[in-house]
């Protein structure tokens, strides 16, 4: 049996091994102190700024470098200086999919891109 606490909402908050006043028994078994005993789900990859560019193909790169649009200047010039990109940090996401909408890739190449799929 385990000595926990629970809060509110009946979740484990803490797990002891004497028990406490303020404690309650649970069993083992119990899926909450499975719960509470998880791991922390991975972080996403970083990946470098070249690794992230590496997923476009070279027409993609080409036409990103060409474009006068200040949006995707800004968002390349925020990406080379983050030390590094999480493919599903918020702000890769828009700035991938404005590069979509605004014609220089398509929609199905970001999927790919923030899928972390270099070009064929």
């Amino acid at each position: 049996m385990a000595n926990v606490t629970l809060d509110a909402n009946g979740n484990v908050t803490g797990i002891f091994a004497m028990p406490q006043t303020f404690s309650v028994v649970i069993a083992d078994d119990d899926p909450r102190v499975a719960a509470f005993l998880a791991p922390p789900p991975a972080a996403p990859p970083t990946l470098t700024f070249l690794q992230f560019i590496a997923l476009f193909a070279a027409s993609e790169q080409a036409a990103i470098v060409a474009s006068t649009d200040v949006q995707i200047k800004l968002f390349v010039m925020m990406a080379t200086g983050s030390g590094g990109l999480q493919l599903t940090n918020p702000e890769v996401i828009s700035g991938v999919n404005y590069l979509a909408s605004s014609g220089v890739i398509t929609a199905a190449r970001a999927t790919a891109i923030l899928a972390g799929q270099s070009p064929t």
